[in-house]
């Protein structure tokens, strides 16, 4: 459909969107993508090679930031096994680019696989308290000196 359709040329455009970064030439970059991605249908793989593309061009392209590849967090219990995949990926991405991954799936899994219903409303997107958890998480790696 269109929809979907738009979403792809948005990821051929990614890429491309990154000249108002770089321009500002920052140095941290925290990167968390890919959760809308398999909920509209794209593969592991897919998402996988978006990604690597993004920290690759980050790296070449702000060599002295630090960046930060966030691990995707839970949501509906049933694409904890995809998230766990890609995660497992996103972890070797991270290593191969020297990039730093942080793990926000422990933070935010309610034991089974799926958010803790106190973090969202509707099994994605962070509430208030979610926020909240995420910011504990990141707080040190923002505040950090490098």
């Amino acid at each position: 459909d269109d929809w979907l359709r738009a979403v792809s040329l948005e990821h051929e455009h990614l890429l491309a969107r990154l000249d108002p970064l770089v321009e500002m030439n920052p140095s941290k970059v925290f990167v968390l993508i890919g959760t809308n991605d398999l909920a509209i249908g794209f593969t592991v793989a897919e998402i996988v090679a978006n990604v690597e593309k993004l920290v690759g061009e980050l790296r070449t392209r702000v060599p002295a930031a630090q960046i930060y590849l966030q691990g995707v967090m839970p949501r509906n219990r049933k694409f904890a096994e995809s998230i766990h995949a890609l995660n497992a990926r996103y972890r070797a991405i991270a290593q191969e680019h020297k990039v730093t991954f942080v793990d926000l799936f422990p933070a935010f899994d309610d034991g089974t696989g799926q958010i803790r219903a106190t973090f969202s409303e509707d099994e994605l997107h962070l509430n208030g308290a979610g926020y909240a958890a995420w910011r504990v998480v990141l707080a040190s790696l923002v505040t950090s000196k490098l």
